[in-house]
């Protein structure tokens, strides 16, 4: 069992007990008698580098955009969803020593935890790139670092979404720098008291570091007591405040996407624990 075929066994979705996955790996993927034990799948296992997904997924997101020409684009723009979310890891001192832990709230126990980021194509259903960090680490940060690595890997126009988690003037500001559109939802609270728009669809100007950036405020009702507020850089007029409800909306995919890899993939249900 080569690097290639130990690579292939880890993506076909590994959920019952390994010698019985590896059993039936060997006899209707490989078409071979023998299988190994799982104690010499784990030995392979753990000379893998992990940079080899990385690197897989990479290599895929060039063929789709760089190759193929076929995904669906909005008005020109590749369409994302930015959010992250918390991973359940094996609760092991090692693995909390590495990506951090929380406090069980049924218990004074320390569960190993850590924090994924991903940029999502919602119109084609690519995650374009992602990162796993330390419990806790803040999700603006893991968001410009993942934008910077997509910037240096294609020229596309890109439109990304973004939920109340994000929005801040340092924010806005990095991703007007970086060439990036967005439309970014807020919360209710003091940022919304400091872009202080009046009009439901208002252009103003906020200042960060000394610079100043121009920005378009969207307000609409969800329902008579739920206001909605967003934030975008995009300034064509044609595009009305139901156009924005309507796009921001496309923004959930993401989550479907999270709900599929942790539930339909078992994304948590790690068979190994280094």
């Amino acid at each position: 069992m080569g690097f290639k075929e130990t690579i292939l066994f880890m993506l076909n979705m590994v959920n019952k007990s390994l010698q019985t996955e590896l059993n039936n790996f060997f006899e209707v993927v490989l078409k071979k008698d023998a299988p190994i034990s799982k104690q010499a799948f784990s030995e392979n296992r753990q000379k893998i580098d992990p940079n080899a997904f990385i690197q897989l997924n990479d290599t895929i997101v060039d063929v789709i955009y760089k190759k193929c020409n076929e995904y669906k684009l909005w008005n020109g723009y590749r369409l994302s969803s930015v959010d992250g979310t918390t991973i359940e890891l094996p609760n092991t001192e090692s693995l909390r020593n590495e990506f951090g832990y929380a406090k069980n709230q049924y218990a004074s126990t320390a569960v190993a935890r850590a924090t994924a980021s991903c940029v999502f194509d919602v119109l084609n259903g690519i995650v374009i790139k992602s990162k796993i960090d330390r419990f806790g680490t803040s999700e603006r940060k893991t968001a410009l670092e993942l934008i910077s690595e997509i910037k240096k890997d294609t020229s596309m126009n890109e439109l990304m979404l973004f939920d109340r988690g994000y929005p801040s003037f340092e924010f806005i500001a990095k991703l007007t720098e970086a060439n990036v559109h967005f439309v970014m939802r807020t919360k209710n609270n003091m940022f919304r008291k400091k872009i202080n728009a009046a009009k439901n669809d208002q252009i103003i100007k906020i200042e960060y570091d000394k610079k100043n950036y121009i920005v378009r405020v969207i307000k609409f009702y969800l329902n008579p007591d739920t206001e909605e507020v967003l934030i975008t850089n995009l300034f064509n007029k044609s595009m009305e405040i139901g156009d924005f409800k309507e796009l921001y909306f496309k923004r959930w995919g993401v989550e479907i996407r999270y709900n599929e890899l942790k539930n339909r993939l078992e994304m948590e249900n790690f068979t190994g624990t280094t």
